[in-house]
């Protein structure tokens, strides 16, 4: 009777950690501020560099698809090729 005291516990808080760690990912979205139109035109931009749906990108492509990223007409860092070497 015991074990099942225990394990009953143990269902319950691996419950609650997965729903808060669900909760800790809406929240972390939410701070990013990013709109469906922001999205929309990062996946537009994206399938450009990679027609094929691989999920990868050159790195020489970086710069560009940076650049071509409207965020209220600029990005919020600059795009040098000093600073993309930083970035990257």
């Amino acid at each position: 009777m015991g074990y099942f005291i225990i394990f009953a516990v143990i269902l319950t808080d691996l419950f609650i950690a997965v729903v808060l760690i669900g909760f800790e990912d809406i929240l972390r979205l939410e701070e990013a501020n990013l709109s469906e139109y922001y999205l929309s035109s990062f996946k537009y931009k994206w399938s450009e560099f990679d027609p094929n749906a691989t999920g990868l990108i050159e790195v020489k492509h970086l710069r560009t698809l940076l650049v071509n990223i409207e965020k209220d007409g600029q990005l919020p860092f600059s795009t040098t090729k000093k600073d993309m070497k930083h970035i990257i």
